[in-house]
């Protein structure tokens, strides 16, 4: 007595073909749904640091407790003054890349995307 194998019976039945297709409509709907989500949570991808000392403008253009935004190599830089120094920090937020700004009455910088607020040392605050 010879042994059926899989080649002996090639027909799908009509059930094993809705199933098929069913399922791959559902995984399809699922990767539909999973690749935008995923990427929303992924962080944007990180440039690497810019070497040297680059003049974004003249002192007196920037008025105590008010920033000033510039590009630099591409990147977008946020400069705040304060009343001791000038600080400068990526204006984009490391999460969505949004561009954030500086909320002078607050003294944070803010992620509109996020409603997030950031000190002068780049540490969440709330």
């Amino acid at each position: 007595m010879r042994e059926k194998g899989p080649v002996d019976n090639p027909k799908v039945s009509r059930r094993d073909f809705l199933g098929w297709l069913i399922r791959g409509g559902l995984f399809t709907t699922l990767a539909g749904m999973a690749v935008p989500a995923l990427s929303y949570l992924w962080p944007v991808t990180r440039q690497g640091p810019i070497g040297g000392m680059v003049e974004v403008g003249r002192e007196d253009e920037i008025p105590v407790w008010a920033s000033k935004k510039v590009v630099l190599g591409g990147s977008a830089l946020l400069v705040v003054r304060t009343p001791k120094e000038f600080k400068a920090f990526s204006a984009i937020c490391t999460h969505l890349g949004c561009i954030v700004f500086w909320e002078s009455l607050r003294k944070e910088i803010a992620c509109p995307c996020h409603a997030g607020f950031f000190d002068l040392e780049g540490r969440v605050s709330w």
